[in-house]
């Protein structure tokens, strides 16, 4: 004889069949993790009971015959047919021997109050979770109340979403309903810990959410809560590997109520700003999520709340479904209409774009720019990123390949026409336009949106002696593209991320305090909205680059990931909140006060020790020693020399940890001296765009010159040549760095045959994967002809 009430500590508690995927999923941590995890007592009211309420009412036929007549295609009849079911339920009467049994369990339990569950026989599957689908009623302190939650749980299992879920994931509708009732924890933090990342599918990655009060309102969607990624394999370890920071507004939140179970209430100006959870506290959910994901052996979706008493206590936990998985694969755009192109430029990747084109200014204009536009201005800047990412497509009138535009763009993996000269004249505003770059390496901008195909096809990994790595600029894409077979990351822009994740001048930071009032009114607003939750403006500054490059780190790691070290030109800071207070106005940028020269100046030290001990957090705290930083634009050996001085001032020091420091070969001085170089630096990389524009004397900036424009110039070419031969004398490996190697086949090839150790490039999939086929295929004709010379 079924059971009607089963205690969670009991063994056939365990019992899908019995007690539903939820009671049946807290009953098995309950038992066999109970020394490990914090369940509240309580016990299910089991689908024994609810199969003999549904015979008892003589109402089983009726609803199966409600059932078979859903119409599936449309499901048009869905709404009159599930009104119908639930009004069976509604005037059916649940025995009074089991009200009795609930009420006396009920007492039994000894709480303040209860939660009130739905577990349906087929919920919390690992194909099929139903969350949110079933009711779930907090706080109920009224034993007398039980018969009325038990009769609405039933109800829940007929709503039109539960049986339009069941019927299109292939779910029979012949289920049945138990009831999980619970001690009631008042909760003062509560949330979600997904163990994987949903997004990305990323595996490695424990993703939390939290905010003030009960749950429910991060569970309903109702608050914009606190966020943060914490990296397994390095928790595991023993360190404290959290790579995501984010903190949510938290307007709202969930309380008791003696009137009415529970309620919403404002939350306090202190309650918004702060962080709902300590690092201590993030770590330790975390160190829980996996027990639970080790247990099961899948990832896992658990609830969880802090009670007074800062006690983590699991609420329940389900298979984690929906995981996004990603196949690499390369894709061709195949423009199927034909049309004569109104503008033309410069192709940068090899893609289709449709859209309205906004004619972007300024950031006054950014309030225009839908999701899906095209992007149209005269060129961008590094703080253009809101748009850009929203953008189908990119145009500028100016610019080359090198490019602020054509850099972002390519890691986006959005087509971009630069160089149109008269774009932002020519295109009218929310004009629909069709943006093309999948004919070569002219890109074409044709009136209206014309029709184009994709064709799809499986990539076959090859092995290269040469490694060929990624250029990263935005952590939020470094999940998905850890999935290519790269070698790892060959630079990861160090001022992208501060534009990214910081958002103001450092030196705003550094000097916050010493802000006048009256002079800097809407920067003091900037910076003191975004540091919410920090105790002082570096502090913010450290811990959002921190968590910015270990996010990348961690999703490469094991594999080599380097930083370069922020090479901001002035009028690149100038254009971001706090620029133009501590920027000069130079001529010439691009041959400034740039990079080296400013890391060991008296005036740019505070923000290079902010720097450098975000990246000695990265690695040292977090664990990711793959993490390697970069010197960019040093233009002497003395300069050399004091850099790395600075850096062990600031804790970083050559050899310690693992810690290597490359030089990025960016200019000819340095090319020539590399011998010397050797004594400084333990690896190097060839910044191919920087040294072109360098040994040629052109600005990459100014468009009046770019017809000049070519890395494949043979005082190019040479210089390349010289370095790796250099670095390769003195025990040195060697990359290149920049998107010629993918573009031009026979760079590719002349670097290849130079005997570069690496080649790293922007992270467009169809670049990535064509250029490694490409590299295999040189590689491959070397060794035959190798072959072809001994014999």
């Amino acid at each position: 004889m079924t059971k009607d009430i089963v205690w969670l500590n009991e063994p056939e508690a365990k019992n899908i069949n019995l007690t539903g995927g939820k009671g049946a999923s807290l009953a098995r941590m309950k038992q066999e993790l109970k020394n490990k995890l914090n369940i509240p007592d309580g016990f299910v009211i089991t689908t024994g009971t609810f199969n003999d309420f549904i015979s008892e009412n003589k109402i089983k036929d009726k609803i199966k015959s409600k059932l078979s007549k859903l119409d599936k295609k449309d499901y048009k009849n869905l709404e009159s047919i599930g009104k119908e079911i639930r009004e069976l339920i509604i005037f059916s009467k649940i025995s009074d021997s089991i009200i009795k049994k609930a009420i006396k369990a009920f007492k039994k339990l000894k709480a303040r109050s209860v939660a009130i569950r739905s577990s349906a026989s087929t919920e919390d599957l690992p194909n099929a979770s139903f969350a949110g689908m079933h009711t779930t009623y907090l706080n109920i302190w009224n034993p007398g109340a039980i018969a009325n939650k038990i009769k609405s749980c039933y109800y829940s299992l007929y709503s039109n979403r539960a049986i339009r879920y069941r019927a299109e994931n292939n779910i029979k509708q012949d289920v049945s309903m138990a009831v999980v009732v619970q001690e009631m924890i008042n909760s003062k933090v509560s949330g979600v810990t997904f163990t994987a990342d949903p997004e990305s599918g990323f595996k490695e990655a424990i993703i939390i959410e939290s905010t003030w009060g009960l749950g429910e309102t991060i569970v309903k969607g109702r608050t914009d809560p606190d966020k943060f990624m914490v990296y397994k394999p390095k928790l595991k370890e023993n360190k404290k590997p959290i790579i995501r920071r984010k903190n949510g507004i938290k307007s709202i939140k969930t309380i008791f109520d003696k009137v009415q179970e529970t309620k919403e209430v404002i939350t306090t100006e202190k309650e918004k700003n702060s962080f709902t959870l300590s690092d201590k506290e993030i770590l330790d959910l975390a160190k829980q999520a996996i027990i639970i994901e080790d247990h099961y052996k899948i990832p896992m979706d658990i609830e969880w709340a802090i009670n007074e008493y800062k006690e983590v206590i699991i609420l329940q936990a389900r298979p984690l479904t929906n995981i996004k998985e990603h196949k690499v694969e390369k894709v061709e755009y195949i423009l199927e209409d034909r049309s004569n192109p109104i503008i033309e430029g410069l192709a940068i990747g090899r893609k289709i774009g449709t859209g309205k084109a906004k004619i972007i200014r300024n950031k006054d204009d950014f309030s225009r720019f839908k999701e899906g536009d095209v992007l149209v201005a005269e060129m961008t800047d590094p703080d253009w990123m809101e748009v850009m990412m929203k953008a189908s497509a990119i145009v500028t009138d100016k610019g080359g390949r090198a490019s602020h535009s054509a850099i972002v763009a390519r890691e986006l993996g959005i087509p971009c026409i630069v160089g149109t000269k008269d774009a932002t004249k020519t295109l009218k505003e929310d004009q629909i336009v069709t943006v093309s770059c999948a004919e070569g390496e002219k890109g074409k901008i044709y009136d209206k949106g014309l029709r184009f195909t994709l064709k799809r096809q499986r990539h076959i990994v090859n092995k290269t002696k040469t490694k060929v790595m990624m250029i990263i600029n935005f952590s939020d894409a470094a999940f998905y593209y850890s999935r290519y077979p790269s070698d790892g990351v060959g630079m990861v822009r160090g001022e992208t991320l501060i534009l990214e994740n910081v958002g103001v001048h450092p030196k705003a930071l550094v000097e916050y305090e010493s802000l006048k009032k009256s002079e800097h009114k809407k920067l003091i607003k900037i910076i003191k909205d975004k540091i919410r939750g920090y105790d002082s403006p570096k502090e913010y500054f450290i811990d959002k680059l921190a968590t910015a490059l270990g996010k990348i780190g961690a999703a490469f790691y094991p594999r080599k990931v380097i930083l370069k070290l922020t090479d901001f030109k002035s009028n690149e800071y100038r254009s971001i909140p706090g620029g133009d207070i501590y920027e000069p106005k130079e001529t010439n940028p691009m041959i400034g006060w740039r990079s080296a020269v400013r890391f060991y100046s008296k005036e740019y030290r505070p923000i290079f020790r902010l720097e450098c001990q975000a990246l000695k957090k990265a690695r040292d705290e977090m664990g990711l020693t793959n993490i390697q930083p970069m010197v960019p634009y040093c233009r002497t050996i003395e300069e050399g020399h004091k850099v790395l001085k600075t850096m062990k001032e600031f804790g970083l020091e050559r050899n310690k940890n693992g810690l290597k420091i490359i030089g990025e070969v960016e200019v000819p001085a340095f090319v020539i001296q590399l011998d010397e170089y050797s004594r400084i630096f333990d690896d190097y990389m060839i910044g191919i765009s920087c040294l072109t524009q360098s040994t040629l004397c052109l600005d990459k900036d100014n468009p009046l010159t770019q017809h000049l424009w070519d890395e494949r110039h043979p005082a190019v070419k040479e210089m390349v040549s010289k370095s790796i031969k250099k670095a390769h004398r003195n025990g040195k490996t060697i990359g290149t760095l920049g998107q010629a190697a993918s573009d031009y086949p026979d760079f590719i090839e002349f670097l290849i045959k130079q005997g570069a150790d690496s080649v790293s490039i922007n992270p467009d999939p169809e670049s990535f994967l064509r250029m490694k086929e490409k590299i295999a295929e040189i590689e491959s004709k070397m060794d035959n002809d190798s072959q072809d010379s001994q014999q």
